[in-house]
């Protein structure tokens, strides 16, 4: 049940984006190295037991040191004055942590240089659109999502409200890899767009060499930092040329360095 699902989901969202992409396209493209893409999506599939294994066991830190209970059921609820707010507000808040977590562990990815060989999977891509969101390593997975995870059990979150965010936040990444201009007028600077991010993929732009736009849905934090980039000119140009990237997806997954074969 749970590959037909898989397989009804990937369908949907393909003709999904098929139809936006044609519509509203950004850069004319002639689609590559897609079975790259669809390998690393079974090979996300495969391991998404192993890597929701890893975050598991760096939750059960803040289960032991605070004492939470250790019972499945009385810890999804959360605890503390978190845990008391109304559902709704607290899947806003949900969201705004895990962005403001996950922008900061972005920009790591982009200064360390051992991060940054995880990462670079994931800009590897030379053409963008909503396919590419998926190409990214499982250990960027897991380095990107413990932080969040572990933050919702430490600060007290109802842990099915955070169930209930992990869905439209995987849905967004999908659609800001999109290859569409959107830039949603003032809201730009609000929520983050397909043209916000795609800049963040293409080649860094004067007076951010190590890269802009972090944030996965709420630019103020970029803002914040001083990363924030777009220009009115749509991103043409993807991928990275650094010689230390693995090229292919069997030299991506194994983490192999070109400069070293």
């Amino acid at each position: 049940m749970d590959t037909l699902v898989f397989v009804v989901v990937f369908a949907v969202l393909a003709a999904l984006f098929g139809v936006v992409e044609r519509l509203f396209r950004a850069v004319p493209t002639r689609r590559s190295a897609w079975r790259t893409d669809l390998a690393w999506l079974l090979t996300g599939r495969l391991v998404d037991p192993v890597v929701k294994l890893g975050i598991g066991a760096c939750c059960l830190v803040p289960v032991l040191v605070l004492g939470l209970p250790r019972d499945r059921e009385l810890l999804l609820h959360g605890h503390g004055p978190l845990a008391t707010l109304p559902s709704a507000l607290q899947f806003v808040l949900v969201l705004f942590v895990s962005d403001g977590l996950a922008t900061l562990t972005h920009r790591l990815h982009h200064r360390w240089r051992p991060l940054w060989h995880v990462h670079a999977v994931h800009h590897s891509s030379r053409h963008l659109d909503w396919l590419s969101a998926v190409r990214v390593h499982p250990l960027n997975e897991l380095a990107q999502r413990i932080p969040s995870a572990v933050f919702a059990i430490t600060l007290g979150f109802d842990l099915r409200v955070v169930a209930a965010a992990a869905p439209f936040l995987t849905l967004w990444a999908i659609t800001l890899h999109a290859n569409v201009d959107w830039r949603f007028g003032w809201l730009r600077y609000v929520i983050a767009t397909p043209a916000f991010h795609r800049w963040h993929h293409a080649a860094p732009p004067p007076g951010h060499p190590q890269g802009c736009n972090f944030a996965g849905l709420f630019p103020v934090f970029d803002l914040l930092l001083g990363t924030y980039w777009l220009p009115p000119q749509p991103a043409t140009t993807f991928g990275v040329t650094d010689p230390d990237v693995p090229d292919g997806f069997l030299g991506q997954l194994f983490l192999r360095r070109r400069s070293a074969s």
